[in-house]
């Protein structure tokens, strides 16, 4: 309830607010420089929107709670988002997703992402060291799935650009950092040194966490593979 109430209020605003930047800021500023303007502004309403919000439906101040009214809100934004652009502006699926490589598509999606984690933000004050520690490390978890799912999608369809880059980067140095410990996140000894149960060390539930390996490791693998056969059938030609 909370989170579907924080997008649409939030989904409004942003609307009155794109109508503006299309009609005045837009033409007068560049698409770049219109987004650029528009996302503090968004930031900050999404801020006291999702204030207001937690209040009223008495959202509790829990990363677990605050986490998944932001993550209901972001996947509704996604999904009018994606709505908008098929069949309102009439764009394929991969228009669509590749308006996202563009300097202006990453700094909206930027702060989409931040709008996301505003209601965890919120609680800010009453965070232990623990609760930082699962709030970064949450973070970075969402970062390196959607790298993998980047990587695994350009692998079958043979998207390119800097965030296939940007992507295959990040999951490199996850990998790298991944198996230097040992198969083991540094973060989960930082968890555990502030009281963490092994295993409890974002704010996902530990029963998903468990098979982070297991699932994202062959993603990885398969990902990396077909785009490497890309590049390589590509450089054939």
């Amino acid at each position: 309830m909370a989170g579907a109430a924080y997008f649409a209020m939030v989904f409004a605003i942003g609307f009155a607010l794109g109508a503006a930047r299309t009609l005045v800021t837009a033409p007068a500023l560049g698409e770049v420089g219109a987004v650029a303007l528009e996302a503090p502004v968004m930031l900050v309403l999404s801020w006291l929107v999702a204030a207001w919000c937690a209040a009223r439906l008495k959202v509790p101040a829990t990363p677990p709670a605050r986490l998944a009214m932001g993550g209901v809100a972001f996947a509704l934004l996604m999904a009018a988002e994606l709505a908008l652009s098929l069949f309102l502006m009439h764009l394929s699926l991969a228009q669509h997703l590749a308006s996202y490589g563009t300097l202006a598509g990453a700094v909206g999606l930027g702060a989409q992402i931040t709008f996301a984690f505003i209601p965890l933000a919120l609680t800010w004050r009453t965070w232990s060291g623990l609760a930082i520690t699962r709030a970064i490390h949450t973070v970075i978890y969402a970062v390196m799935a959607s790298a993998t799912f980047v990587v695994l999608y350009a692998g079958v369809t043979g998207m390119a650009g800097a965030w296939l880059w940007a992507a295959l980067g990040l999951v490199g140095v996850e990998s790298a950092v991944f198996l230097g410990n040992g198969f083991r996140c540094p973060l989960t000894a930082v968890a555990v040194h502030f009281g963490a149960d092994e295993g409890a060390d974002t704010c996902l539930p530990e029963r998903f966490t468990r098979y982070t390996f297991r699932v994202f490791g062959p993603l990885i693998v398969v990902g990396v593979a077909l785009v490497a056969l890309r590049l390589f059938v590509g450089h054939l030609r």
